[in-house]
């Protein structure tokens, strides 16, 4: 995976990290059979040190709306993803 600065925080099942390609903070959830990825801020990134639960509560809300957060991006799940956002999870993919 082609995430930078990741940082995982365990047992709660995501972690966060910089998309180089795509230019963009993200937070890495995994349910299921399906790792989900939602857009970020820096400020929302650097909570992971300052603040992580409220990182928690937006990890959470992630996974709860999963495909119909705003923040949705892309998905290891095809049927998931429109064709732009298969192109994103192909870009984080790609080293």
């Amino acid at each position: 995976m082609a995430l930078t600065n990741r940082c995982v925080r365990k047992g709660m099942g995501y972690c966060v990290g910089y998309s180089p390609k795509l230019h963009k903070y993200l937070i890495q959830t995994v349910t299921g059979v399906a790792v989900r990825y939602f857009n970020i801020t820096r400020d929302e990134f650097n909570l992971f040190t300052e603040d992580p639960e409220s990182l928690d509560i937006l990890a959470g809300k992630c996974k709860k709306f999963g495909t119909g957060s705003q923040r949705f991006l892309c998905s290891s799940v095809t049927l998931e993803n429109t064709p732009t956002q298969l192109k994103y999870y192909e870009q984080i993919m790609s080293d």
